[in-house]
C-alpha cells in the first residue's frame, strides 16, 4: 500500500544542451578592385543565430561603409568602395567559434588620360604643358631634352589632383625642345615638342567700316604659319571667342570674324603674337528700327505675317519664339525685300501664340500674338428637306487656303 505524503519531496535540475554550432562554409581570402565593393560570406549550421564581424580587433557595425546581412545561416559582410585602408584581416565570431580571412585591394591600372602634344608658341607667351593621370598625386618628373626640370622664378610645376602642369613664363627660343613627363615607378611617360618662334607682322591690320548686323572680318598676315597662341584685344580688353566672334588661324593669316557686328563692337582692335602686335579701328554704322512689331490676333489655321522695317537693307536678322531662333521651313517663311523683313507663320495653332521677337544687331522689337476662335468661323446648321430634294450644307473657315474633309456619321 502506497500512501501520499505531501511533506516529502525531492528536486533535480534539467540541463538541455544545445546543438553545437559548426561552420559549414568558412570565410575565404578575397581580392577586390579599387573602388569596388567586396563581399565576405560564411555559413553556420544553425539558423537565426547572430554573430559579430570584426576588422582586426575592431567590431564592425552597419553603416554607409558596411552592409551586414544574414539569412538561414548565411552571414554576409559587404565592404563598399574598397580602398587601401580597408585591407586587412576580417573575422566572424559566433558563440566562441571564429572564422577569418584577408581582404586585399587590387589597385586600378594607372594610365595617362591626357598626354603631351607638339606645341607652337611665340616669344613672350606663357607656355602651359599639362598631363592628366588616372590617379591623384602621382609622383612624376618633368624633363627637357632628357634633363630634369627644376622650378624657378620663370618655370613653375603645379600638381592639382590628377593634373600635372608645367608653366613657363615669357618663353624664349631657348625654351624650345622636347619635353616629357615621366612616372618612373610605373614606367609611364609622355612627350611632345615645343617650338618657340620669333614672329613678325608681314601684313598689318587695316581699318574696317561695317554696318551693324552684317559680317565683319579683321585680317593680317604674320611671318610664321599656324600660330594658335595669338590673342585679340578690343580697346585693350582680351576678346573671348564665342559663337558670334571667332578667332581663326589659317596658315600665316590671322582673322577675327564677327558673324553679326554690333554697335558695341566699334573700337580699336589689336592682334598680339608673342612680342609683336598690329592694330586697326572698326567703325560700325548703327541701324534703326523704323517700324516695329505690333500685338495681333488671329484664329486657328490662319496664316499670320509679322513685318518690320529697318533703316538699312541686307541685314542679317533673327526671328525668335520661345527662346529659339526660327529657321525657314514648311511652317515658317522668312523673307527680306529691301528694308522690309517678314516672318510668315502658316496654319497657326493655339500652342503657337505668344511673344515673337525680331533681332537686328543689338536692336529688338517684339509683338504678342493671340489665337482666338477655331478653324471654322461659321459652322454647319441642321437642315430638314423633303425626299428627293437637294440639301446644301455650307460653312466658313478662317483660312481660305486650308483643306477640310466632309464626313457622314463620323465616316
Amino acid at each position: 500500500v502506497l500512501a501520499d505524503d505531501e511533506s516529502v519531496k525531492t528536486t533535480a535540475k534539467l540541463i538541455v544542451e544545445g546543438t553545437p554550432i559548426e561552420f559549414i562554409e568558412e570565410l575565404e581570402d578575397i581580392e577586390v578592385p579599387e573602388s569596388f565593393s567586396g563581399e565576405l560570406e560564411c555559413t553556420i549550421s544553425l539558423e537565426d543565430v547572430e554573430g559579430k564581424w570584426y576588422c582586426g580587433d575592431v567590431e564592425l557595425k552597419a553603416s554607409n561603409k558596411y552592409v551586414i546581412t544574414s539569412r538561414r545561416g548565411r552571414h554576409i559582410l559587404t565592404v563598399k568602395d574598397v580602398n587601401k585602408e580597408d585591407q586587412g584581416e576580417y573575422s566572424f565570431v559566433v558563440e566562441g567559434k571564429k572564422t577569418s580571412c584577408k581582404l586585399k585591394m587590387k589597385p586600378r591600372p594607372v594610365t595617362i588620360l591626357q598626354g603631351l602634344s607638339d606645341q607652337k608658341v611665340c616669344e613672350g607667351d606663357i607656355v602651359q604643358l599639362e598631363v592628366k593621370v588616372s590617379i591623384e598625386d602621382a609622383e612624376g618628373v618633368w624633363m627637357k631634352d632628357g634633363h630634369v626640370i627644376h622650378p624657378s622664378d620663370r618655370v613653375h610645376i603645379v600638381i592639382d589632383k590628377q593634373s600635372h602642369m608645367l608653366l613657363i613664363e615669357d618663353a624664349t627660343t631657348d625654351d624650345g625642345g622636347t619635353y616629357s613627363f615621366n612616372i618612373p615607378n610605373l614606367l609611364l611617360s609622355t612627350s611632345g615638342r615645343l617650338s618657340v618662334y620669333s614672329v613678325d607682322i608681314v601684313t598689318p591690320l587695316k581699318d574696317v567700316d561695317t554696318i551693324e548686323g552684317t559680317k565683319a572680318v579683321l585680317e593680317c598676315k604674320v611671318s610664321v604659319p599656324d600660330v594658335s597662341s595669338a590673342k585679340w584685344y578690343l580697346d585693350d580688353q582680351l576678346i573671348k571667342p564665342d559663337d558670334r566672334v571667332q578667332a581663326i588661324c589659317k596658315g600665316t593669316k590671322q582673322r577675327l570674324v564677327l558673324s553679326k557686328s554690333y554697335g558695341s563692337d566699334e573700337g580699336r582692335y589689336k592682334l598680339q603674337a608673342g612680342k609683336t602686335e598690329t592694330s586697326c579701328n572698326l567703325t560700325v554704322e548703327k541701324i534703326k528700327i523704323i517700324r516695329g512689331l505690333k500685338d495681333t490676333t488671329c484664329t486657328e489655321t490662319q496664316n499670320v505675317t509679322f513685318e518690320v522695317e529697318l533703316s538699312h537693307p541686307g541685314i542679317d536678322v533673327s526671328w525668335i519664339f520661345k527662346n529659339e531662333e526660327l529657321k525657314p521651313s514648311a511652317k515658317y517663311k522668312i523673307e527680306a525685300h529691301g528694308k522690309i523683313y517678314r516672318l510668315k507663320v502658316l496654319n497657326m495653332m493655339k500652342d503657337e501664340e505668344g511673344e515673337y521677337i525680331f533681332v537686328a544687331g543689338e536692336n529688338k522689337t517684339s509683338g504678342t500674338l493671340k489665337v482666338i476662335g477655331g478653324a471654322i468661323s461659321k459652322p454647319l446648321v441642321d437642315q430638314t428637306v423633303a425626299e428627293s430634294q437637294r440639301a446644301v450644307f455650307e460653312c466658313e473657315v478662317a483660312n481660305p487656303e486650308s483643306e477640310g474633309q466632309w464626313l457622314k456619321d463620323g465616316k
